[in-house]
């Protein structure tokens, strides 16, 4: 089992260390996507490895390789499925969205992640920009914008973002920005979850009570996984530091609000003398703990990651 989960995931990710498919490059022109669609592929490599596992002197961890190829080139492939149609960029849209993250102002303008809400046309999920909002955006905002979309893509330098790969991972469908028009109202802003609003009053309270901006930033950050306050400069110093992964909930902090729930936990049964057992107890205080922090954080894939695991141990 082991040897078959490495060989899975070997062939997942074989395909994104070479030069075919590159996340950004998918829309380039001569790209072999466009000669063979990632799931016409998907079931090509699918089929070899069924007769590679049929075969006797096959070895099954070239199969299960194959199998890893094959599942990147589906998601890729439908990844690209949803994304905006070539012929339809720089053409103006209405689209009913509704916003889905925590808006980041700038001097460039608003950017924010929303999802489409209505019968439009558009991709589901786009990354926008608003260069004169005339209102603060809120997350859980549902707008009736009128839009000019086109394909996301994005450069990729040395040293730098891959933002096409940001936007592949993201699955966003559509980049583009928000046309000055009088079709542009908001249309409801009652519309975020319990836990989206707890992250917004909590990330809004941080910046009354902390004086100091960066600070409240990093607290937001590090709390609820609001990163929208920080900075360009705060995430310049810490990519030269080497410390902008903290910024992210992920196993550090998921492993220290479990270990904190579980000493806590454990030394309040102990001193009340309920029961002798108290290692059992504390460790479902612990991961019940460990996972509501995860989810109050946005539960990202590295957060969903280490309660999984967290869980399994």
């Amino acid at each position: 089992m082991v040897r078959a989960s490495l060989c899975l995931f070997a062939g997942m990710l074989l395909p994104q260390l070479s030069s075919f498919p590159r996340y950004s490059d998918l829309i380039a022109a001569g790209n072999i996507l466009h000669i063979v669609p990632a799931l016409t592929l998907a079931a090509i490599v699918a089929v070899l490895a069924l007769a590679a596992l049929l075969s006797l002197r096959c070895r099954r961890s070239v199969c299960w390789c194959l199998a890893g190829i094959a599942l990147f080139c589906l998601h890729a492939g439908l990844v690209r499925a949803a994304w905006l149609p070539v012929a339809y960029a720089g053409d103006s849209l209405r689209v009913l969205v509704r916003i889905v993250d925590f808006p980041r102002e700038s001097a460039a303008g608003t950017s924010f992640t929303a999802v489409r809400e209505d019968d439009s046309g558009a991709p589901r999920r786009l990354r926008l920009t608003w260069f004169d909002a005339p209102l603060s955006l809120r997350s859980g905002d549902v707008w009736h914008f009128e839009l000019r979309l086109k394909p996301p893509h994005g450069a990729r330098n040395p040293g730098t973002v891959d933002i096409g790969k940001w936007l592949f991972r993201e699955r966003i469908g559509a980049t583009g920005y928000v046309v000055e028009s009088p079709h542009n109202r908001l249309e409801d802003s009652r519309t975020e979850r319990l836990v989206g609003r707890l992250r917004a009053h909590f990330a809004e309270r941080v910046q009354r009570v902390v004086s100091d901006r960066d600070a409240a930033a990093v607290l937001a950050a590090l709390v609820v996984g609001t990163r929208h306050l920080l900075t360009d400069e705060q995430w310049e110093r810490y990519g030269v530091t080497g410390t902008s992964h903290l910024m992210a909930i992920s196993g550090l902090h998921i492993g220290l609000a479990a270990s904190g729930a579980y000493v806590l936990f454990a030394a309040l049964l102990g001193l009340s003398g309920a029961q002798r057992n108290v290692h059992t107890p504390a460790l479902c205080a612990a991961l019940v703990l460990a996972c509501a922090y995860a989810a109050v954080s946005g539960f990202a894939v590295p957060a969903r990651r280490a309660s999984l695991m967290l869980g399994l141990v």
